[in-house]
């Protein structure tokens, strides 16, 4: 079974890769372990600090907080986030 699932996901990977680079768009990849490289990391970090501060505590306001949070992340914030972890000098 595993093999058949591993075999679906390179077709999936094929597919999407393809579909990336038709649109001029080029695909980087990081080192296995990088999350100095990561800019998701940063969110992460913004989300959970929201979250937290909203001191929910039940699954329903967890959820909630969650979402408040999600909603926080600014296009302004991912910009900063891609400059924090050297994008530009790496590229």
């Amino acid at each position: 079974m595993a093999t058949g699932h591993a075999a679906a996901a390179e077709t999936l990977l094929t597919a999407v890769r393809t579909s990336i680079e038709a649109t001029g768009a080029q695909l980087v990849f990081l080192p296995p372990y990088s999350p100095d490289l990561s800019p998701i990391e940063l969110m992460f970090s913004k989300v959970k600090s929201q979250t937290r501060r909203l001191e929910a505590r039940s699954k329903t306001t967890v959820s909630e907080a969650i979402r408040v949070a999600l909603e926080a992340v600014r296009p302004k914030d991912c910009a900063g986030w891609f400059q924090h972890c050297l994008f530009p000098q790496c590229l």
